[in-house]
């Protein structure tokens, strides 16, 4: 039994990996193929790297418009954390990726999105 109606989202492959899953489909209603992929990013650096380089050769490979959410952990700005935190490697690493990759970044329209763990 899938998660989601058979009758409209017609679904051709799930595929995935260390920290992502991505469904391949094609809206059944209106004949829309595409790909949504759900990310949740390790913390370590290195990991991420190869995070987004997996995600990079998966984009290669199915060359159709993705939906790409998630928790990235990272961010691109210093202004995008409550904390004021940024790392720059990372930051500058998660830049590279998105812009490989042609993805277009959509801004939360309230408050801050991250957490971080310390004292009141």
């Amino acid at each position: 039994m899938a998660m989601w109606d058979n009758s409209k989202l017609a679904v051709s492959s799930v595929e995935y990996g260390y920290g992502w899953i991505g469904l391949f489909g094609q809206n059944v209603l209106i004949g829309f193929s595409g790909v949504v992929v759900g990310v949740y990013a390790p913390c370590n650096q290195a990991d991420k790297l190869l995070l987004w380089k997996d995600l990079r050769i998966l984009k290669a490979a199915f060359e159709c418009p993705w939906f790409l959410a998630g928790d990235f952990n990272e961010t691109l700005l210093q202004s995008d954390r409550s904390s004021g935190f940024i790392n720059k490697i990372g930051s500058t690493t998660f830049r590279l990726f998105i812009d490989d990759c042609n993805l277009i970044k959509y801004n939360m329209s309230e408050g801050l999105y991250t957490w971080f763990h310390g004292d009141p």
